[in-house]
Formats: structure tokens, sequence, C-alpha cells
């Protein structure tokens, strides 16, 4: 009875997607979301639609995750390497994307912003200088969900965080390190679901061995609390969540750890990075989300150590 209680208290908590993590190595594919047009196979990419609130031809129609309905176009204005990053935002509801140049002068109006096929928002788009539009209307949550797509000029960091770190930022083909996530700035935290992607090398594998969360560590983000956690290395998710109540998270807290291992002829950079969808998220106890900025992603270098010569 209580591994029932336990999955039904986190998914009331986080969502669907806890559920996808309490699920473990078995986790089955998710049914489609209200907002997505179809399930991604690849990596997401930021792209740029056109956007309307009523039918038009070529265009699909979409639900919002707040009932919404609206109709976008098939086919991107501005996708993938259009997308060139972020700049700082001028205010809470407001940021800048880089664009190609030449490019912005297309994007003017409400426009729909996607990561991969997931809805992120519906802001108005105005043409700036220097190759970049600005975004009006975005929540500071969606904001986040895109900033932490760029590793170059990214969004500052205004409030919640989440980072992670390695043990040691080099290794040795053949060998793992423990990688650690770490929650922090986040006002009345209920739940927290991490989930992680991970990308770059020269050659060779850099993959999940194992992920959990080690919940007797005295800085865990729900130390000495009622609490529920689970970890799902085939998904690359972990999560935890009070059964009540909030807390309040000014300094970094652990909320997990990764185990990767090199392949033993993998060399070069591999990159871990949070994936900027709504397996990524922060709640408070009224399960609304709480916005959060990543910085860009962390690395760890794979490399054959260096011979010191032959020995005398």
């Amino acid at each position: 009875m209580r591994k029932v209680r336990t999955m039904l208290v986190a998914c009331v908590v986080v969502g669907s997607m806890a559920c996808m993590a309490l699920a473990a190595d078995k986790t089955s594919a998710p049914g489609r979301s209200p907002a997505q047009l179809e399930r991604p196979t690849k990596m997401a990419v930021v792209s740029v639609r056109p956007v309307s609130d009523t039918a038009m031809p070529g265009y699909e129609q979409l639900t919002t995750e707040g009932g919404q309905i609206l109709y976008v176009g098939k086919d991107p204005i501005l996708a993938g390497a259009d997308v060139l990053g972020i700049m700082a935002g001028h205010d809470a509801n407001s940021m800048s994307m880089k664009v190609a140049v030449g490019k912005g002068s297309a994007v003017s109006g409400r426009v729909g912003i996607f990561i991969g096929t997931h809805f992120v928002g519906a802001p108005l788009a105005t043409k700036g200088p220097d190759g970049t539009i600005t975004l009006v209307g975005l929540e500071p949550a969606q904001a986040a969900r895109l900033s932490t797509h760029f590793s170059t000029a990214p969004v500052v960091p205004t409030g919640a965080t989440i980072t992670f770190v390695p043990q040691q930022p080099k290794i040795e083909p053949g060998s793992t390190v423990l990688v650690d996530a770490f929650v922090s700035g986040a006002n009345d935290l209920r739940a927290y679901q991490v989930a992680v992607d991970i990308s770059g090398g020269q050659t060779g594998r850099f993959e999940m061995k194992d992920m959990y969360i080690d919940t007797a560590r005295t800085d865990w983000v729900f130390a000495d609390m009622q609490a529920v956690s689970a970890a799902n290395r085939t998904g690359g998710r972990m999560m935890g969540a009070l059964y009540s109540g909030g807390v309040n998270v000014s300094e970094p807290k652990y909320a997990g750890t990764l185990v990767l291992e090199a392949s033993p002829d993998a060399l070069g950079t591999f990159n871990i990075s949070l994936r900027a969808t709504e397996e990524t998220t922060l709640k408070n106890p009224d399960s609304v989300e709480i916005a959060f900025m990543a910085p860009a992603p962390t690395s760890i270098e794979v490399a054959v150590r260096a011979s010191s010569g032959p020995r005398r």
C-alpha cells in the first residue's frame, strides 16, 4: 500500500511526468499531450511559427495546457540554425531572441514558440536591430525553458536555478563519474523533476549507467521532511516531492546523482544539460510552476592520460 500511495502523491504533486519517472526502467512512451502536435524523436530545437486565433488554410489546431485553442502554421518562420541564441531579457515578461541576420524581417506580430514539438507560448514579436527579435508576453517559466537551450548569452538567472556539479571535470575512457544535481533560489518548493540530456564527444559513448536520489544526505532539498523520490535511468529523469507544504531553498541543495560511464573508445568533451521540456519542472504547493534558469551545459572531458615517458 505504501508504494501505491507514494505513486499517487507524486503524480498529484508533480503531474503525469512524475508517474513516468516512478515507473523506473519500465517507462513506456507517453501519450500525446494537448500542447504537442506530435511526439519528438530527436533532441528538441527551438522554432518560431505563425499563429492565429482563428482557423486558416494550412494551419493546425492546437490546444494549450491552459485550454486555449490556437491555430499554428505547419512551416516554421525560424527554426534550427536560424535561432542562434537568447540575449538578456528586458524584464520578467520580455526577452530577446537572436536570429539569423536578414530573417528577422519576416517575424512580426503574434507568433508561436516551440521547443521541438512542444508549444511554449504565443508572445508578440517585433523586429529589432542587429538581427534580433523581441518577444513580449512570455511568462518567466516559459523564458526559462527557452534559455536552457543555449550555451551562449543565456538569460541571466534571476530566480531558481538547477545546476550539475561533477566530481571531476576530466576522466579516462572506460571510467565512470558521479554528477550531482542541485536546486537553489526556489521559494515554497514542494516538488521537482529534473530531466537530463547528454551530448557531444568526438568518438564513443557517454551514457547514463545509473541515476538515484540519496535521501539520507543532510543537504537533500527535502531532508528531514516527509517526502517521496524516484529515478528513471532509461528516461533520464529523477523527482522528489513533499507530502504537503513547501520549503524555501536559497543556497544550493542536493536533488539527485547521475552515474555516467564513458565507453572504452570515448574521447572528447561531453555535455550534460537540462531537458528543456515539461519533463523538467519545479512546483509550489499549489502545483504552480516555479520559474527557473539553467546555466550553460556542464562539460566533462574524456581523454587518455598523458604518458610520463619510459621508465629507467
